[in-house]
């Protein structure tokens, strides 16, 4: 296994890790889903792919890496904290908090009522949304939008810890060849 894979499952894991036990701390103390708290989540995100963005350009690219390298490495790291944050989603939802689709499903509803929809708009929205709550549905929404998070982050934070290799070292590197 590669330093690079390894780097980022490592900070993958702990973000994902560290995004479940979040989570759990929110359903324990009833932290409402509206709460301003739940953007603690991103802070943890943003961390992580930072710290592990560090480490992959320090440590094994002996302190330089392009935009490219940077970028690559931290979409590896997202797919593997969204993958384990995806994973202990549907766990929370199907053995933690059961009632959980329908909490999500009485808010649409009662949301939509407050606006005026119309009760047939109501009926369907409603089927889509329990739809979309089914198990591999959410996995595969949940992941999707990680990684979409996770791009929107990494792209300001690939170009921020971007250090280019001076080009004395390139040709010492090439004559050393």
């Amino acid at each position: 296994m590669s330093d690079k894979l390894k780097s980022a499952l490592k900070w993958g894991v702990i973000g994902g890790v560290a995004s479940a036990i979040l989570g759990l701390m929110f359903y324990i103390l009833n932290v409402d889903s509206d709460s301003a708290l739940k953007y603690v989540s991103f802070a943890v995100m943003i961390g992580v792919i930072i710290a592990g963005c560090y480490e992959y350009r320090d440590t094994i690219l002996g302190g330089f890496g392009s935009f490219k390298q940077l970028l690559g490495y931290a979409m590896l790291l997202v797919l593997v904290y969204g993958l384990l944050s995806s994973i202990c989603a549907i766990c929370y939802m199907e053995f933690i908090d059961t009632g959980l689709v329908n909490e999500i499903l009485l808010k649409t509803e009662l949301d939509m009522e407050a606006s005026g929809a119309d009760d047939e708009i109501i009926k369907q929205t409603l089927v889509i949304t329990k739809k979309m709550m089914l198990p591999h549905f959410f996995f595969l929404t949940s992941l999707l939008s990680t990684l979409v998070i996770g791009l929107i982050i990494s792209i300001p934070t690939s170009a921020m810890l971007r250090k280019e290799k001076p080009e004395e070292l390139i040709i010492e590197e090439k004559l050393a060849e």
